[in-house]
């Protein structure tokens, strides 16, 4: 032991401190990260379930709650 400190008896009992823990981030920094809402889960077409690598949620705002089915393909 190097000046009197015993490095191997406190080896592996680090804990993190109790103040970074409480400043970590619990949620993504932008919700833009996320995956986007699965519009064929919209239409009730979706028959990927879990597979699928979009949000199955229903949209609350935005474009796809505003969007008529028909403008996806008409214009």
């Amino acid at each position: 032991a190097r000046a009197g400190i015993d490095y191997e008896s406190s080896y592996g009992k680090a804990r993190p401190n109790d103040t970074i823990l409480k400043l970590q981030r619990t949620t993504p920094y932008y919700k833009r990260n996320r995956a986007h809402v699965c519009s064929f889960y919209v239409r009730g077409e979706c028959t990927r379930g879990a597979e699928c690598p979009y949000r199955h949620e229903m949209p609350i705002t935005g474009e796809l709650s505003q969007q008529n089915i028909k403008d996806r393909y008409y214009g």
